[in-house]
């Protein structure tokens, strides 16, 4: 009876451990697939990134940190001052620290030299695989220490590098790449034309001449001043701008911009300037004649200089010529260039 009682119990441990085995649909159980989710893949993401918090630039001396999130630069004034680049009277900053502010999350930096001479440039890798950059010598002229945004083309960043290139004249000059998930070198893009343009034109409203202030940056940064040619200015809106089309052939390049911060000038000196916040949007195209003369054209939004779709000729001499003004008689030009080369 016993040797019965244990076969029995024999059979129903074994049926129990099968069925534990066994779905009641009588199919072997399977683990459910793990996926990650958006946070673990950003995790995995980042940690391709070659995070770099501390960069030096020996020629200029310049020193930049990435500390909880915040992004500060250090200026050596004897140094940068000894490069002959930048005059004592274009050094727009008292402190030599300064702190930058960054669009994005920054996670990564990088300091290189784009072109022939000493021309350090902030490189700012985000959190999401963008480039952000900042030119030190344009932000000591400015006293804007502001990255350029998120630059178009670039994604999927993970380091930065220096390296040297040859133009299409077989010139070569030192530069930086922005290197992705994949090994594929991005070479850093400066706008080539800096300084200032002007263009004038007569105001049907007054009997003086207006005019329009056009200074870009290498960095990417917009500035347009408004005024009165000879007289007081009125306004200044400061904000960026991006390439959307590179120019090809004939076709001018076509660019966006958005301004910030506009500056209303006081007729008393003393009156301390403090920016507005406005959002500003537009679109316009650029042109390089080769010749001197630059053909700017507001194409959407707000206005640049002149009118929507009319094209505008603005040269590097700030005042009236043939090339860069609109309504001004022959005898005037004259008598503006007389004096000007003059002064």
């Amino acid at each position: 009876m016993n040797r019965h009682l244990f076969s029995f119990l024999t059979v129903l441990i074994t049926c129990a451990v099968l069925a534990s085995c066994i779905n009641p649909f009588g199919k072997r159980r399977h683990r459910r697939p793990h996926t990650p989710d958006e946070n673990q893949t950003e995790q995995v993401a980042k940690q391709k990134i070659d995070a770099v918090t501390d960069a030096f630039d020996e020629m200029s001396g310049t020193q930049a940190t990435l500390r909880e999130g915040q992004v500060t630069v250090a200026i050596d004034r004897y140094k940068v001052m000894g490069l002959g680049v930048i005059n004592d009277d274009e050094w727009k900053i008292d402190r030599m620290s300064q702190p930058v502010t960054v669009t994005g999350e920054p996670v990564s930096i990088f300091l290189g030299n784009i072109g022939q001479d000493s021309n350090p440039i902030l490189c700012v890798l985000t959190s999401d695989g963008k480039v952000e950059i900042m030119s030190i010598f344009e932000s000591i002229s400015t006293g804007n220490f502001l990255t350029s945004g998120p630059m178009n083309g670039y994604s999927d960043i993970v380091k930065f590098e220096s390296g040297a290139v040859e133009n299409e004249y077989g010139i070569g000059y030192g530069t930086i790449f922005a290197i992705d998930a994949s090994g594929n070198k991005h070479e850093i893009d400066l706008w080539n034309v800096n300084g200032e343009l002007y263009y004038f034109e007569t105001s049907p409203q007054s009997q003086g001449l207006s005019m329009g202030i056009l200074k870009f940056t290498q960095d990417w940064h917009l500035y347009v001043t408004y005024g009165w040619f000879e007289s007081e200015m009125s306004q200044q809106l400061q904000g960026r701008f991006w390439e959307v089309q590179k120019p090809e052939g004939s076709s001018p390049g076509r660019y966006a911009f958005e301004f910030t911060e506009r500056f209303d000038f006081e007729l008393d000196e003393n009156v301390e300037l403090k920016p507005k916040k406005v959002s500003l949007k537009g679109e316009f195209t650029f042109a390089d004649n080769n010749t001197g003369v630059y053909t700017v054209t507001s194409t959407s939004g707000e206005t640049l200089v002149g009118a929507l779709n009319k094209p505008c000729a603005m040269t590097v001499e700030a005042y009236p010529t043939a090339q860069n003004s609109v309504g001004v008689s022959s005898s005037m030009l004259k008598q503006y260039a007389k004096s000007y080369k003059k002064w």
